[in-house]
């Protein structure tokens, strides 16, 4: 990972590069990591879902929204609007490969 506000010598760097060069983390539209700020409950659970291979099943969560749990702060159009949706609502589902959950219902 190449983020403008890491150095090659920040005792954290080897990390964040593993976890970029498997998508776990992203950073910022603008090529930053920001490593001093606060992380973010989006951002833990976005790490978290991805570290899990958990990901929400975009048309189910679209055909039952008005069943989700919902966050005032987390609209559909925001960028961790699917991995909240993933982490709180308790769902069953099938998993037939990698990375793709196929939601069977809510609980």
């Amino acid at each position: 990972a190449d983020f403008s506000d890491i150095a090659r010598n920040d005792w954290f760097a080897a990390y964040v590069g593993y976890l970029a060069g498997y998508d776990v983390i992203m950073g910022y539209e603008d090529g930053t990591f920001r490593p001093e700020n606060w992380i973010t409950r989006v951002e833990v659970t976005s790490i978290v879902n991805k570290m899990l291979g958990r990901f929400a099943d975009r048309e189910f969560v679209a055909g039952h929204a008005d069943e989700l749990n919902a966050f005032s702060d987390v609209t559909s159009t925001h960028w961790g609007y699917y991995h909240i949706v993933e982490a709180t609502n308790s769902h069953t589902y099938t998993k037939p490969s990698t990375n793709v959950e196929t939601w069977t219902e809510l609980k």
